[in-house]
């Protein structure tokens, strides 16, 4: 499941490496980008991929929907209704057990809002955005307590150092790998004090080794 899907580049890279054999769903809140979205599963002949064109919380409450962004609207009796990602997956009957997601702030309101998905979860990758984006679109919900939600699911987390930059992964496909730390006490801590986004991955069985090789000490800490 691709939360935050834009016009579906992951949706359909995942699709086209299944081939066809697993269903790919793509959430995402701009009409605009959702039709986007569709019109890319039509011409890749991607049938088992479906997009969403919903807006997600931790409530039923009205939304404005700008670009990548949305946030809550005090009007309500107009606008866009968000949902919770509960809600819809039990409207369509379905449980997702890989979810990235990418929502520029509004991860706070969303994981809050998913609890019951995230038992049957496997593996999240989640971009937990500055401490300014969540401030505007997941309002009184912190990092820690996103973190928290997550961990109270059963989910082991990770944090995956470098994701907004090229060389490490062009280091990746060249067998170096990355740089990855447990997210326990302390190194949350660390991790979490300067308020950057950084890579969340949550996993439930496994190693992550074998997800992403060994970690890799970055040359300059």
């Amino acid at each position: 499941m691709d939360i935050g899907a834009h016009v579906a580049y992951h949706s359909c890279y995942v699709s086209a490496l299944f081939g066809g054999r697993e269903d790919v769903y793509a959430i995402e809140s701009n009409p605009l980008y959702a039709d986007a979205a569709r019109e890319s599963a039509r011409l890749n002949g991607f049938t088992r991929m479906r997009v969403f064109q919903e807006a997600l919380s931790d409530r039923v409450e009205p939304v404005n929907i700008d670009g990548l962004t949305v946030s809550r609207n005090s009007d309500s009796a107009g606008g866009t209704m968000a949902l919770t990602l509960d809600e819809l997956c039990g409207r369509e009957g379905i449980k997702p057990t890989i979810i990235k997601m990418d929502v520029h702030g509004a991860e706070g309101k969303i994981v809050l809002g998913m609890r019951s998905v995230l038992a049957n979860v496997e593996c999240l990758f989640l971009e937990l955005h500055t401490l300014s984006y969540l401030r505007e679109f997941s309002p009184g919900v912190t990092r820690t307590a996103i973190l928290d939600a997550l961990e109270d699911s059963g989910l082991t987390l990770y944090h995956v150092a470098g994701h907004r930059e090229s060389a490490p992964f062009r280091e990746l496909l060249s067998g170096h790998g990355f740089y990855y730390r447990r997210l326990d006490p302390q190194t949350r801590a660390q991790t979490l004090f300067d308020g950057h986004d950084i890579l969340v991955l949550g996993l439930r069985h496994g190693d992550i080794e074998l997800l992403l090789g060994p970690s890799i000490q970055p040359a300059n800490a």
